[in-house]
């Protein structure tokens, strides 16, 4: 009975081995395929380990040899993919010397005049999407009186200085007063005023029990031209589906209740501009209504739109979860719409990142100084047989409706992205990361953070609280981006100029009228009425709400501050909790009087680099992939120049360094190595692209290089090419171990 005991326990123990060594397997080949030693290293294990089943003799081996079959196959698979990842990164550029497509400088969109940007990217779109239908509502003709000239330098015409934008109006009280005091003066558009003389209603301040929480916005241009009547049918039968009673033939201003109370919907147009206010009673909390603002624009070469989206509620409800109303879903599945400043599409589907020419794209996006938006990448991997995401791409693009971008790596374009970005910002696995706008390579890993299942499991949460930071994460930056700069007027400003303009018509008609008719005085005085009520309302709210207003600005700085502090402390949690494994193998290595060891491959340079460098010495994703690419065979030596670098040199520059010139000529002496200015290949210009590199999103030169052997053979050889940063007082380093061609021969 021993002996079948004995073997049952073999079985499991080479079950377990097998699986052990597919989980080691997986987790090393996620970011980065795996090179040719560590591929024959698992083949030799299981063959091993194929050998010790079989000589087993045990019935039930049969199934653990098919895994192990089924193993080896996948380990042969990998490396057919190496081999064929490593000819496509000669179509990606990372074996060229100079920096690749995504490392040069961002293109200025701005130096670009944006109508010309705007109708180039209309029609990329156009093409992408295959829209072949004709528009069926043709641009309308330009009136004598326009909101505003259209310009090229303002081609939305908006005014140079606007309130912000998400102010809250004087009539944000509860459903029951709403109807009790409703004051028909403040949203009657002029062509639906009574006839009979108008009576003024008294003015109400505004009620502190509500509160007005701004959601989310989104400001674009519509993707193709003379869509404006198109966007303006697509807005109503929006309300139509919120079942509001709108006539096919409706005019351009009007105002309508809704079929609940507190629901009701105002517009108001004129010539180039037509813009809608519309209010509906949540669902969930009595009390609270949703506002939801759009302001077309008929601006060349395409209208210009904003959608705006405001929760109006009792002091005492708690503040809404983010959302983007369907409307802009509507208006980008219908027309598309375009970030010109950006220069990108909104999408509301998951973009799937599979050749490198998409490749070239996210990563063009995610470095651009233009991007507002986040961005959030999920990687493809392995499960059951089958490949998944760790959130559904399609329903998370769906819900964010536009306001951020959605990727998909495949497996041989997430190898491609830790190439580009390196380990720091790998997105592999089972794994999402969201990429904040202003990113860089040389930011901190924590200002652009990943989940994975571990991550999730630590902070308690799942797969849907994840999709709602997410999202909130999106709506935060929209506004935040409509801070910063805001094109297009807000509804209440589009109502007051046109009113205005009504006035102004309203007097020339009155005025040519012949002796022998009457002046339509009551329409104009209705009118005049309307405009001051509306000018009075506005004023009195900015002097009762601009101490909200200052702290609203207060509390939303302190907020991106607590937000970049919070990511700060996640990067130096990350940085010291590298340094203190990395010490205490060296106090261990110094106790037993051991020599100090560096590793013999590139695999791990990134996690070496961030517990070994300190703050001293900064490597660029350039310089990791110069290291990847190049044959020069004593690595240790690169590793051993590297920690001279953050050890020696750097306290020696700044002033800090024990033994002082002493202490670091007597390392340099030991490494063989010789510390000089490039010269002039740094400064001339056939040369000095390949002689920079971009650090913090600048542009700086590798003025300086470390000179080892001066063998010509890229084996032996060895150079290494920095910039001393004086503000940061640090090394940039920027390519090493081979040589940079000077150009100059």
């Amino acid at each position: 009975m021993g002996k079948p005991a004995t073997e049952m326990q073999r079985q499991k123990s080479g079950k377990a081995e097998l699986e052990a060594m597919i989980a080691e397997f997986e987790h090393a080949s996620e970011a980065l395929p795996p090179d040719e030693h560590a591929l024959h290293f698992w083949m030799q294990r299981v063959r091993d380990l194929r050998s010790r089943t079989l000589a087993s003799g045990e019935a039930g081996r049969n199934k653990l040899l098919l895994k192990i079959r089924a193993f080896r196959m996948r380990i042969w698979a990998m490396r057919i993919d190496r081999r064929q990842y490593r000819v496509q990164r000669a179509e990606l550029g990372f074996s060229s010397p100079s920096e690749s497509i995504w490392e040069q400088a961002p293109t200025q969109l701005s130096n670009q005049r944006r109508s010309t940007l705007s109708l180039a990217i209309a029609s990329s779109w156009l093409k992408v999407h295959e829209h072949d239908r004709a528009i069926s509502h043709p641009k309308p003709k330009p009136a004598a009186h326009t909101l505003e000239p259209k310009e090229a330098a303002n081609p939305l015409g908006a005014p140079s200085s606007l309130p912000p934008r998400n102010e809250p109006a004087l009539d944000t009280v509860n459903d029951d007063a709403a109807k009790k005091h409703r004051r028909p003066n403040r949203r009657a558009p002029a062509a639906a005023l009574p006839t009979t003389q108008a009576t003024s209603i008294p003015l109400r301040k505004s009620v502190h029990s509500i509160r007005l929480d701004p959601i989310s916005a989104v400001v674009g241009r519509l993707a193709r031209p003379g869509s404006f009547n198109e966007a303006r049918e697509i807005a109503l039968d929006w309300l139509r589906n919120k079942r509001f009673k709108i006539s096919r033939d409706a005019p351009e201003s009007f105002e309508l209740e809704g079929p609940s109370m507190g629901d009701r919907v105002v517009t108001t147009g004129l010539n180039n501009v037509w813009a809608m206010q519309a209010e509906t009673a949540d669902t969930t909390w009595t009390g609270r209504r949703w506002r939801v603002e759009l302001v077309l624009v008929d601006a060349a070469p395409t209208p210009a739109v904003s959608v705006t989206l405001t929760a109006i509620s009792l002091a005492s409800q708690p503040v809404p979860t983010p959302s983007v109303p369907a409307l802009v879903s509507k208006l980008i599945d219908g027309i598309g719409l375009l970030d010109v400043e950006a220069g990108e599409i909104l999408s509301a589907s998951a973009i799937n990142v599979d050749t490198p020419e998409v490749l070239q794209r996210l990563l063009a996006s995610l470095q651009s100084p233009h991007r507002r938006r986040p961005a959030i990448v999920l990687s493809t991997y392995l499960k059951n047989s089958g490949t998944a995401t760790l959130l559904n791409p399609d329903a998370l693009a769906k819900r964010l409706r536009g306001i951020a971008k959605v990727y998909v790596l495949s497996r041989n374009m997430t190898w491609a992205l830790t190439d580009a970005l390196s380990k720091r910002f790998a997105v592999a696995g089972a794994c999402v990361r969201l990429f904040r706008p202003g990113f860089t390579p040389d930011d901190d890993p924590g200002r652009h953070p990943s989940w994975t299942p571990d991550v999730l499991t630590t902070f308690g949460m799942d797969l849907n609280a994840l999709s709602s930071l997410f999202e909130r994460e999106a709506t935060d930056s929209s506004l935040r981006a409509l801070e910063q700069e805001d094109n297009i007027p807000p509804f209440d400003r589009v109502r007051e100029a046109v009113l205005r303009m009504q006035i102004k018509e309203a007097r020339h008609q009155a005025a040519t009228t012949d002796a022998a008719g009457q002046p339509d005085a009551t329409r104009l005085t209705a009118l005049q009425t309307a405009l001051n009520d509306e000018t009075t309302l506005r004023e009195m709210f900015e002097e009762d709400n601009e101490t909200l207003r200052q702290e609203i600005h207060r509390l939303r700085q302190e907020r991106d501050d607590f937000i970049e502090e919070r990511d700060d402390w996640h990067a130096r949690e990350y940085y010291l909790t590298n340094r203190i494994k990395a010490l205490d193998l060296i106090i261990t290595s110094q106790e037993q009087g051991i020599a100090p060891t560096f590793p013999d491959n590139w695999d791990e340079i990134e996690e070496w680099c961030a517990a070994n460098l300190g703050d001293g010495v900064a490597v660029t994703p350039k310089a990791i992939r110069s290291a990847r690419d190049s044959l020069f065979e004593n690595i240790p030596f690169c590793y051993d120049v590297l920690r001279f670098l953050a050890e020696t040199y750097v306290p020696s520059r700044r002033g800090a360094l024990d033994g002082g010139g002493l202490a670091l000529e007597s390392e340099k002496a030991r490494l063989g190595i010789d510390i000089s200015p490039v010269g002039r290949a740094a400064e001339t210009h056939r040369s000095k692209e390949t002689y920079s590199t971009t650090y913090k999103g600048v542009r700086v030169n590798l003025d300086m290089h470390i000179k080892g052997s001066n063998d010509r053979d890229p084996r032996k050889g060895f150079r290494l090419y920095f910039h001393w940063h004086e503000e940061t007082r640090r090394v940039i380093v920027g390519w090493f171990p081979g040589h940079l061609d000077n150009g100059l021969s």
